[in-house]
């Protein structure tokens, strides 16, 4: 049973699903970058991105005497994620109607989960036949050979979007477009009540006392029943900026040797976060809530704004079609080198072991055409690919963060925090979730987790 080999990949594919989060100049910046309208044609978009470079291909699309098991059955392929069906809706009908012979099942696994599990079922060649797989789980896997090299199907993107994914020289990956975090806000809301958008953290602070006060309205939704949901908050509002300075940068390598602090880096940044607090705007209910809470309080109207990203763009329309939502972010004190978290979080990989290995890497393939990351980005409006000489054009509500885009100021810091990324991450989380429970104060927290990170490297050793 095999596939027709992938040929003629020609050099404007784009980038794939999933995150949230990477370098934008590779999010489709590019010298002349072609552009495309939400509802333009993926013809249209093709035609846009053409250079010298002969654009016809063949994705090696399976015939359909070569997709069916032994008793006539649809051959099914298996796919991991940590977004739930409901965010992948274009990718599955992307998947469907381009591959209309095969079967496509969605493996969900919750992202504070996913990791862990995933780890184990590839280290047993048991995983579905495409995975998603964040940074350093590429590094993990490709280093392991658990997942395929897909460097001849990747020329198209930018370096920056194949940094991500890349060990020794290769790439393991198709990017999704990127992801980040930001503000949400019913635009509605502010209309009536004449408020604007926060130029600063301090005007934030005083706008949410407006609605909690004034109104007696909820003013922020957020679900941190996931720990690291949490722990973005400690970058997303006074910190980011620091990890994108000459010293910031360094503060992942440095931490895997013990030279680095959370106390003494970053206790000064989150004193700021701990505003939050005391205004009552992160709170412990918070804790009960999941991301689908948080959408449903924000889009219901009992919230005034909302921390999402991309993928959560679609989910808060679809829950209310006629909500006008509006989008900005916190700058921090840093200014023009402050930042949004995010990044490119999100590739498909191709399990080496996988049931069907070529038709995976061929359905893989196609995601990293222009077809296919239209795809990506329908489920994602908002981002951006990191096909080269690509970008979408996003809805107007995004304009506020344009700049910040591609200007390239996203920031994933805790994917350099080492081989323990995860662990160190959720356990920051977990500290942080002691100081909203006002269990510990936040220096003591952070000392704590200093702590913590010098057990986890001695663990290593």
């Amino acid at each position: 049973m095999k596939i027709s080999r992938i040929k003629n990949i020609f050099v404007g594919m784009i980038t794939t699903l999933a995150v949230a989060a990477g370098a934008l100049n590779g999010c489709g910046q590019a010298a002349n970058p072609a552009e495309s309208t939400p509802n333009a044609s993926s013809e249209a978009l093709q035609e846009a991105a053409s250079d010298t470079t002969s654009r016809e291909q063949t994705i090696g699309k399976p015939t359909a005497d070569e997709s069916t098991d032994i008793g006539g059955e649809k051959i099914t392929i298996r796919i991991a994620s940590w977004y739930q069906e409901s965010y992948l809706t274009n990718l599955k009908n992307y998947l469907s109607e381009e591959f209309p012979e095969y079967s496509f099942h969605f493996l969900y696994l919750e992202k504070n989960n996913y990791e862990a599990l995933m780890d184990d079922q590839l280290a047993c060649k048991a995983a579905p036949d495409i995975v998603c797989i964040d940074p350093p789980m590429a590094r993990k896997h490709a280093k392991s050979g658990n997942i395929m090299n897909v460097s001849d199907i990747t020329a198209a993107f930018s370096e920056e979007g194949k940094e991500a994914f890349t060990y020794d020289g290769k790439v393991y990956a198709v990017p999704n477009t990127c992801n980040y975090e930001c503000f949400f806000y019913n635009k509605k809301l502010f209309e009536e009540e004449w408020k604007k958008e926060p130029a600063d953290y301090m005007e934030y602070i005083e706008l949410c006392d407006y609605f909690r006060l004034e109104k007696n309205m909820k003013p922020l939704a957020a679900g941190f029943k996931d720990e690291r949901l949490l722990a973005n908050s400690a970058i997303i509002f006074p910190n980011a900026g620091y990890f994108t300075t000459i010293y910031g940068k360094t503060f992942g390598d440095r931490l895997q040797f013990g030279k680095a602090s959370f106390y003494k880096e970053l206790y000064a940044d989150l004193s700021l976060w701990e505003v939050l607090l005391e205004h009552e705007i992160l709170v412990p209910e918070m804790f009960l809530l999941d991301k689908r809470a948080a959408i449903e309080e924000f889009a219901t109207g009992k919230a005034a704004m909302m921390v999402g990203e991309p993928a959560d763009y679609a989910q808060v329309m679809e829950t209310n079609p006629e909500m006008e939502v509006g989008i900005f972010v916190i700058m921090d004190k840093r200014n023009k080198e402050s930042a949004m978290i995010g990044g490119n979080e999100c590739g498909f990989a191709v399990n080496s072991y996988g049931k069907h290995v070529e038709e995976a890497k061929a359905f893989v393939a196609s995601l990293a055409t222009t077809e296919g990351q239209e795809a990506l980005w329908r489920d994602r409006v908002g981002s951006q690919t990191y096909l080269a000489n690509v970008k979408f054009s996003n809805p107007d509500s995004f304009d506020p963060i344009r700049d910040i885009l591609e200007e390239n100021r996203l920031v994933a810091p805790y994917y350099s925090w080492g081989p323990h990324s995860r662990e160190l991450y959720q356990t920051f989380g977990r500290e942080l979730q002691q100081v909203v429970l006002d269990k510990k104060d936040l220096a003591t927290a952070l000392q704590d987790m200093d702590q913590e990170a010098q057990l986890i490297r001695e663990e290593e050793w």
